[in-house]
């Protein structure tokens, strides 16, 4: 296992990121070390914020709730951003390491995060500012097991979901509704999570037995996503013996050319490394609107009107940042084929209303916060439909900039520029002030009638704004193809 670390610390040492300019590597340095230092003095005075915020509650208890939101938030964050890569096993063939050590490196690796650095900084300060302080020894053992514990049961559990959502990301959406579902009786006080977790804590300073629960929840992840590891290596040599699966959609087929144009659309999102992000990010917004609109809902505001557009069409904003730079790499063959134009900006379109749709499907999940919201979330699912598409198609028309699909997804600004943000903020601008200007009178039902009409008279037109972009298209297509050239 040694020998393995150490071709790991040499790759970090040569990786193209310490060849940028000393500018970048400077600034990106004193941005960890901000981040660090707030966590460091939130970890060294939580004892005291937690007393002032909650001056007759326990601080024990109060610090195990806020650990526990902190766990499903790391969670959100790692499923999204964190990465397992897998090893090469191969060039260690002929070296005496054993292919259980090759199986597991990737998952011990994967634990010199900074997410679990994050923990370090949390932790420690309070360990021993307050714990070694204030309780006895055998206290401060069941809290190193327990905080312990969780944090290797969300990191082995956010490696398993994110391998297990690239092989079948349909579960991911399972994931995702138990995930909120547990978050809504959390807040709603039906089944609290966090006071289970106290009671267990308590619970074993009794029966010290108990408290072998948490390493056993650690350890059936690990083992899981160990199982799973091993089912994703991949040997060369039996390349030739691999079973592969095609996902195919036998009704898109039935549309003729728009089908053909909808299905490569659908495999160019689910296929690259860097596309797939955009599903993920579609996933996990829904949860991001739950955090915006459930505390102190007041439909009065216009809160909930950006929160409900900028979800809804999440998928149609972060695929247009790149709905026609994702094919820099053979955009010139493609404009060389005898493809109708039209009906492959209509794909895109009708790509962009699907996601619109099955998103909204998804918060009407959230008719338990209050019943008017599906409502509401549909006025705006139908605005979206008919202003939208059409301003992220017409926007991709002027970005030039090259997208390379097989890069990787995290932290990675290849391709982005400002300008894809221009949809979003025009239409979400243009929705929140005619809110705003129908809630001065007290007419905020009217409000939601019109973007009802607004988007109907949108989808009634799609034909002539689709013809409109196609004409514009063609336009811009040799400037976009020598824009996609440059690397």
């Amino acid at each position: 296992m040694l020998i393995l670390f150490t071709h790991y610390w040499k790759e970090q040492l040569r990786s193209f990121y310490w060849k940028k300019s000393w500018l970048v590597l400077l600034f990106s340095i004193l941005i960890k070390l901000y981040f660090g230092a707030n966590f460091l003095i939130v970890g060294f005075f939580s004892d005291r914020i937690l007393k002032e915020i909650f001056p007759y509650q326990s601080i024990i208890d109060k610090y195990f709730q806020f650990l526990f939101y902190y766990w499903l938030i790391d969670l959100f964050l790692r499923f999204k951003f964190q990465e397992l890569r897998l090893l090469q096993s191969k060039p260690y063939y002929t070296l005496p390491i054993s292919r259980s050590k090759l199986d597991k490196f990737p998952i011990v690796q994967s634990l010199l995060s900074n997410y679990n650095a994050i923990y370090c900084l949390l932790l420690v300060p309070f360990y021993f500012n307050y714990i070694v302080q204030n309780e006895p020894f055998i206290f401060s053992i069941l809290w190193w097991v327990i905080v312990l514990s969780g944090m290797f049961f969300v990191s082995f559990s956010s490696l398993y979901l994110r391998l297990f959502f690239q092989k079948k990301p349909l579960f991911g959406l399972i994931f995702l509704v138990i995930f909120l579902a547990s978050i809504a009786m959390e807040f709603k006080g039906y089944f609290s999570l966090s006071s289970a977790l106290i009671f267990i804590f308590h619970l074993s300073e009794k029966y010290l037995f108990l408290v072998l629960i948490f390493p056993l929840l650690a350890f059936s992840a690990y083992w899981v996503v160990l199982r799973f590891v091993k089912k994703l290596k991949y040997f060369e040599f039996e390349s030739d013996k691999m079973n592969l699966k095609v996902t195919r959609f036998s009704f898109l087929e039935r549309w003729g050319e728009l089908g053909q144009h909808l299905l490569l659309d659908i495999k160019f999102l689910y296929r690259n490394k860097r596309t797939r992000g955009v599903l993920v990010s579609c996933l996990i917004f829904p949860g991001w609107y739950f955090i915006m609109i459930t505390p102190k809902l007041d439909l009065s505001s216009s809160k909930h009107v950006f929160a409900g557009i900028f979800t809804i069409s999440q998928l149609c904003i972060a695929y247009g940042q790149f709905v026609f730079a994702g094919h820099s790499t053979y955009f010139d063959g493609l404009m060389t084929q005898r493809l109708s134009m039209y009906q492959f900006i209509k794909a895109k379109y009708f790509l962009f209303v699907i996601s619109m749709v099955l998103i909204y499907s998804v918060l009407s999940f959230f008719y338990f916060v209050n019943s008017a919201l599906p409502w509401i979330n549909f006025s705006l699912l139908i605005f979206s439909i008919g202003t939208m598409p059409y301003l992220v198609l017409i926007v991709a028309c002027y970005r030039f900039q090259r997208f390379e699909i097989t890069q990787k997804s995290s932290f990675n600004y290849q391709g982005f520029s400002f300008l894809s943000l221009v949809p979003a903020g025009v239409v979400s601008t243009f929705a929140i002030l005619l809110f705003n200007a129908f809630s001065l009178f007290d007419l905020t039902n009217y409000a939601y009638y019109t973007f009802i009409i607004i988007g109907i008279m949108g989808i009634i037109t799609y034909k002539w704004w689709l013809k409109s972009i196609t004409r514009k298209f063609e336009e811009q297509k040799y400037k976009l193809a020598e824009g996609f050239r440059e690397k």
